[in-house]
């Protein structure tokens, strides 16, 4: 999630519309893919220690395959990708990080989805490592810029608290 935030603030001065468009899609995906992880990982878990197994293995392939699992989960999962492609096209255009990164930020994004949705392990593996070069790049690009000026309200204007203007 920080990670996503980081990416919505380096378009938040130049293209504000992408930063908000990105970064809640991206969240929203976030979210819904640790609920599937929730529900399928800790489900799972507790339906295995069952005593009857048959029904545990029907609880579950119900829980799994039934329309109130899948829908809000898996499929607002692809928010993520969706959302992270929207940055990279905002740090593309605007310039904020070297094109190759805005370029692997994208093809992860894409590769990502296709993994999801195809189950694909190879697509969706080559898809993260092109998310993480990206990020990473990105990542390390801001730990070595120094201290950035404090986020300004709406208004324009940085609040000072009071006792601390001169």
């Amino acid at each position: 999630m920080p990670a996503v935030l980081a990416l919505g603030r380096r378009l938040h001065d130049e293209a504000p519309a992408l930063d908000l468009w990105g970064t809640a899609q991206s969240v929203v995906g976030l979210v819904a893919s640790t609920g599937l992880v929730a529900v399928e990982g800790f489900g799972a878990w507790q339906l295995a220690q069952a005593g009857d197994r048959a029904g545990a293995a029907e609880t579950f392939d119900r829980l799994a395959h039934s329309a109130g699992v899948p829908v809000p989960f898996a499929i607002l999962g692809l928010a993520l990708p969706a959302g992270l492609l929207v940055p990279a096209i905002g740090l593309g255009r605007t310039g904020a990080v070297a094109g190759w990164t805005a370029w692997a930020l994208a093809a992860g994004a894409v590769l990502l989805a296709a993994g999801l949705v195809s189950v694909v392990k190879p697509v969706l593996v080559v898809g993260i490592v092109c998310l993480v070069a990206a990020m990473g790049a990105i990542g390390v690009g801001d730990l070595g810029s120094g201290p950035r000026e404090p986020a300004r309200p709406f208004g324009g204007r940085t609040r000072v608290p009071s006792g601390m203007a001169s």
